[in-house]
């Protein structure tokens, strides 16, 4: 059997506080699943996730590489649709850490946990020992309105124009 990821943890324990039918939560849980990502080592990077160990990113390449986290519910990825805030890194010691301001969708978004625990696990596989620790903070100001936050992609696919 399959052990299960922090995130899938968390997803589980959302599940078990909802009112809604276990019926209705299965398609997103799937699709929460399968956006998960896969802890393979380093040598088992994809051209997607390319690993560069010994590259230090720049923030482009973390936002970039924070493509892949993709809201479960929209299922769009957090960079195109403006979650992402702010990406510093702090060189001051080497490898550097990263900070990753976001906000999300809205305060109660219910898989904002899954969402911000997957900005870590995405960074560490594609960069491997480039980077140092990352910390994720959440923050609600400005509130997120995808018509000024949003890419042009994500504005016409959730019709806003």
């Amino acid at each position: 059997m399959k052990s299960l990821t922090p995130t899938t943890e968390v997803f589980l324990k959302m599940a078990d506080t909802q009112t809604e039918p276990l019926e209705t939560l299965a398609p997103v849980a799937e699709a929460a699943i399968a956006t998960e990502v896969d802890p393979a080592p380093l040598s088992e990077a994809t051209p997607e996730t390319p690993a560069t160990p010994l590259t230090p990113p720049d923030e482009e390449s973390v936002r970039n590489a924070l493509c892949q986290v993709i809201d479960p519910e929209l299922h769009m990825n957090i960079v195109e649709l403006g979650l992402i805030y702010s990406v510093t890194l702090d060189p001051s010691t080497p490898p550097p850490s990263i900070d990753v301001e976001m906000t999300l969708t809205s305060p109660g978004c219910p898989y904002g946990p899954m969402i911000m625990s997957q900005v870590p696990l995405v960074l560490k596989k594609t960069f491997g020992e480039s980077i140092g620790e990352v910390e994720v903070h959440l923050t609600f100001a400005p509130p997120w309105d995808p018509a000024t936050m949003a890419s042009e992609d994500v504005k016409f696919e959730l019709g806003i124009f």
